[in-house]
């Protein structure tokens, strides 16, 4: 009947209005999000945000392989590779706090010397890592 059709109108009204409101107010709040975001900045400190950044670039990361042992560890995936011999010697290595052995999440060792392939000769672990485990080297 018309009276039917004109109530399913209005409701069908009704729904389109909250929709349009809803969809209003997420515009709002993505609008929102950037609001005071600075990225070259840290607590107003331009200084702060390049120290980040140099010391983020100054970290090695990588993981291990399949024939890794507590003193050696073969290592795949090193950023930036590892291009001459020693080039890592003295460093400390940590082990994600993530990663696959928990025995060795965040346990940390240095560097006593490396190939020019990337593998890594360390002061003793208490595990030795099976294959990909995820470290960094600072």
């Amino acid at each position: 009947t018309g009276a039917d059709l004109a109530t399913d109108v209005k409701s069908i009204q009704v729904g389109v209005n909250s929709l349009q409101t809803n969809v209003a107010s997420v515009f709002t709040a993505v609008a929102s999000l950037g609001a005071g975001v600075d990225v070259t900045r840290i607590g107003s400190d331009a200084n702060a945000a390049t120290n980040l950044r140099r010391g983020t670039l100054g970290s090695v990361i990588g993981n291990t392989t399949g024939d890794s042992t507590t003193s050696t560890l073969s290592t795949a995936n090193l950023s930036p590779a590892a291009a001459v011999v020693d080039q890592f010697i003295s460093r400390a290595l940590i082990f994600d706090r993530d990663t696959v052995t928990a025995a060795l999440r965040g346990q940390g060792t240095v560097v006593n010397s490396n190939t020019a392939a990337g593998v890594l000769h360390v002061a003793s672990l208490t595990t030795a890592p099976p294959s990909g485990n995820t470290f960094t080297i600072t």
